[in-house]
């Protein structure tokens, strides 16, 4: 009785303690990332609504979480013989009995769904996608089941990797111990074997140990990494929309080569690049196509990298389309559906005011991503600007097109601006909507990034809301690691006597278990890395799937940011200083007050 009333107020105070944290911190970051609403709907009655429900949800949840960490391990020990209770020293043991058949299939199930994320495939997707499996009833509930339990191992699959690897690695740790004295003998020279064997002595604790501090970089590692790809991401679909720095559109120019030369000349701006488009018909297929009409400085000027090309480098692209030659590079949508390949023929008809004109050209490269020009810029207003894509586009050089029609005969003209470092954009753009009265459509990067971070639930203000959550995540985890670890050396206390007994110095003892620190916190990072870069991977390629679809066909930008350093760091400061500090602290004791059972 007085376990379970100790354990209920425990559970009571923490649950509001961390209520109240929460709503403060809830009220905190919402003004600050949605400050859009909370200038007209205040978050604290948003809050204040939802608080009731949620206070008694945290009370329930930390009486439950308390009670289960102190009544479980009271009634292990209430089943202990008293006799043995009351011996001046009762052994260490570890009674969770080895199972080898569970612990492998986690391992298994775990493995698979890793190497599936990081292969970004599914196994019983591509079973399903298979013709006649519904025919069979028994294959259709087979399969059923089957996709119930991938998605399952979507959350469960890491966490049965990082589990079963821990168990596996300690409980073979006797097998492996040439190899871990092997990585520990630079460190420890002679006193790694008994580092090692001490680890492997005790598997289930040190299990847990690496558990606990593989799951924490994990879940600290795919928050981080995450955070920043996803950000990175969203950047690069701007970029890709917009093209350079800025995009204006004008109508009805009657010089382009003066009006580029005007808008180099304005402060600030290092390049410009002109655009033109028109319709056009390819000769295997009666879709549409989109023929661009490009100037190869949009090369130098636009937001354009090397990885959006294949089959050829910018700078190759760049030297070719100046040459006038009957070149072109074609989308990856074009490509994929009708077989198209560098160096293939493609012809082209587009219809001018005067006649019908067919043009062979040469592929020279297959585009992923034309920023700017493969999203085509659709504003009806200066103040409202939204996005499409072209399914099938060709682009050619200027110098091409001039020799089988007169590109100036088409009224629309993109202008690609690239402007210096440390240029305002928004004083550029309100320059050039005063001196010219022609430009249909005119934006900027920096508007539609600035107008992106201003919206509600958008790709940048989730990363936001990963990074606090990966803050709170590593300092909780860090703390209650370090407290874990505390406690594990504390109670070896016993152990600590003995080699000072065997006639270990201070310092000796100290390094041992710096050693087994070390080489436990290697494995676990080793661990945390595989499960974390797996995680990663798969939530990167689904957010681009389900967030990009197809518009957006360029490889996962994966950013690994300078905080996920500051967590292997700090995690790896905080593990040793639980464990060398109380090691010190039980170091300096007489060893018959280390072996006194009762102070």
């Amino acid at each position: 009785t007085s376990i379970i009333i100790e354990t209920v107020a425990v559970g009571l105070v923490g649950s509001v303690i961390g209520t109240v944290l929460g709503y403060l911190s809830t009220i905190y970051f919402v003004e600050i990332f949605a400050e859009r609403y909370a200038a007209f709907l205040a978050p604290e009655h948003v809050v204040f609504r939802f608080a009731p429900f949620y206070f008694g949800l945290s009370v329930a949840l930390g009486c439950l979480i308390s009670m289960f960490a102190v009544i479980i391990p009271a009634r292990k020990i209430l089943n202990v013989e008293t006799g043995r209770l009351l011996q001046e020293y009762l052994e260490e043991t570890e009674k969770e009995k080895w199972k080898p058949r569970l612990i492998w299939m986690m391992f298994i199930l775990g493995s698979i769904k890793i190497i599936e994320m990081i292969l970004d495939i599914s196994i019983v997707e591509a079973m399903l996608m298979q013709e006649g499996y519904l025919e069979s009833i028994v294959l259709s509930l087979f399969l059923t089941v089957l996709f119930i339990i991938d998605l399952a191992l979507i959350v469960l699959g890491p966490l049965f990797f990082v589990y079963s690897l821990s168990k596996l690695v300690t409980h073979y740790a006797l097998k492996l111990q040439k190899l871990y004295s092997m990585v520990m003998k630079p460190l420890l020279g002679e006193l790694s074997d008994i580092a090692v064997k001490s680890l492997s002595r005790k598997t289930l604790r040190t299990s847990k140990i690496i558990f606990l501090i593989a799951i924490t970089l994990t879940f600290g590692m795919g928050l981080s990494i995450f955070s920043a790809s996803l950000t990175k991401l969203t950047v690069k679909t701007i970029e890709a929309g917009v093209g350079a720095d800025i995009k204006a559109c004008f109508i009805d120019v009657a010089n382009e080569t003066q009006l580029v030369e005007n808008i180099s000349s304005i402060e600030g701006v290092k390049g410009v690049a002109a655009s033109k488009s028109i319709s056009a018909n390819i000769d295997m297929s009666d879709e549409l196509t989109r023929l661009f009409i490009i100037d190869e400085n949009y090369f130098n000027v636009s937001f354009i990298e090397n990885n959006y090309l294949k089959g050829i480098s910018i700078e190759k692209a760049y030297d070719m389309l100046r040459s006038g030659e009957d070149y072109c590079i074609i989308n990856q949508r074009l490509s994929k559906r009708y077989g198209y390949r560098v160096g293939d023929q493609i012809t082209i008809t587009i219809e001018t005011k005067e006649k019908q004109i067919t043009i062979n050209l040469t592929i020279i490269g297959i585009a992923k991503v034309l920023p700017g020009i493969e999203y085509e810029m659709q504003e009806y207003t200066l103040r409202h600007v939204h996005y499409g894509y072209w399914e099938n586009l060709v682009v050619i050089g200027y110098k091409c097109a001039e020799k089988h029609f007169n590109p100036q005969e088409i009224w629309k003209t993109y202008l690609f601006i690239d402007l210096a470092e440390g240029t305002n954009s928004t004083e550029v753009v309100k320059k050039l909507e005063k001196e010219y009265d022609n430009i249909y459509s005119i934006v900027s990067f920096d508007t539609m990034f600035q107008q992106t971070l201003r919206q509600s639930l958008t790709p940048l203000l989730v990363p936001k809301f990963f990074y606090i959550e990966f803050v709170f995540i590593l300092i909780i985890a860090v703390l209650g690691l370090a407290l874990i670890t505390m406690m594990s050396v504390l109670e070896r206390r016993r152990e600590i006597g003995l080699l000072s007994v065997r006639g270990m110095s201070k310092r000796q003892i100290t390094k041992i278990f710096l050693g087994e620190a070390v080489l436990v916190f290697l494995i676990s990072s080793i661990i945390s890395i595989l499960s974390g870069f797996s995680i990663v991977y798969g939530l990167l390629s689904l957010s681009a799937s389900m967030v990009l679809g197809e518009v957006f066909p360029v490889k996962v930008f994966f950013t690994v940011p300078f905080e996920l350093y500051i967590l292997f760091i700090i995690s790896f400061i905080f593990f040793i200083m639980a464990l060398t500090i109380p090691v010190q602290y039980l170091a300096r004791k007489k060893t018959a007050e280390i072996l006194r059972v009762h102070d």
